[in-house]
């Protein structure tokens, strides 16, 4: 699987209400595509293959989140999950290309995160959590797998 930057990726945020979660449309080459996600701001956008894997936070200062959206080459929203828990807080860094089919980075909890993509979709019964604090979207299918053992965080 080859993973690299998607530098022709941007988001337009979407006018929502202040306890609203924020949504953004996704912009591809300057062109607006109509796919919608949640998420204020776009942190990294990596193209693996011919899918396009989205990492996007709430913009929310004392209780920030990082959802990862992952598309396929025509718009179809094919994952999602979402990082975070009920008043943590993190930054996200450290993204890195793990070959041949991971990424690792940080955000909250103290640790290396890990998403490793799936070659095709796989079965998630029971639809339990990857790690603590990760929540993917209702379903019974996954396309990646979110790994890492976060650290309570010091009040």
């Amino acid at each position: 699987m080859q993973i690299t930057t998607a530098t022709d990726v941007a988001i337009e945020r979407l006018g929502t209400a202040d306890d609203a979660l924020p949504r953004s449309e996704l912009v591809v080459a300057g062109q607006r595509t109509g796919w919608q996600v949640r998420g204020a701001v776009l942190e990294a956008a990596l193209r693996c293959d011919e899918r396009l894997l989205l990492f996007m936070t709430d913009d929310r200062p004392y209780e920030e989140s990082l959802s990862l959206h992952l598309f396929d080459a025509d718009g179809q929203l094919l994952d999602s999950a979402t990082l975070g828990a009920p008043y943590s807080t993190g930054t996200f860094s450290g993204l890195a290309v793990e070959p041949p089919d991971s990424i690792r980075f940080r955000f909250i909890g103290g640790t290396d995160w890990r998403v490793r993509l799936l070659p095709r979709r796989r079965w998630r019964w029971p639809p339990l959590p990857d790690a603590p604090g990760v929540r993917h979207r209702p379903g019974l299918t996954q396309y990646f797998v979110v790994s890492g053992r976060p650290q309570p965080q010091s009040r």
